[in-house]
């Protein structure tokens, strides 16, 4: 769900670019899959774990390897190079 929902911008904006609201929405979709995942499982607290924590490192992969949503101190990161190229500018503009 998070990764379909994060190949289109929900919303516009002047300030962020297409491609922050989309990592935005996939990062959020996927913290809210694994944590309902997790609840799932319970009261198995071994399995629960053990599950989400596989379900998580498979959605970074994925992250990694096929999009542009992985981001930290302003840097992209990902297995290929054309996914690490410049933000596209936002949608909107400011009427400064």
């Amino acid at each position: 769900m998070a990764t379909a929902g994060s190949m289109f911008p929900l919303w516009r904006s002047a300030t962020l670019s297409p491609d922050s609201i989309e990592r935005r929405v996939y990062w959020t979709g996927s913290a809210i899959g694994v944590a309902l995942l997790f609840a799932s499982q319970l009261p198995d607290w071994e399995s629960a774990t053990i599950l989400a924590v596989a379900i998580g490192v498979s959605l970074v992969v994925v992250a990694l390897k096929w999009t542009n949503h992985v981001k930290l101190g302003g840097r992209i990161y990902s297995v290929f190079s054309n996914n690490r190229g410049p933000e596209r500018p936002p949608a909107l503009r400011s009427d400064d």
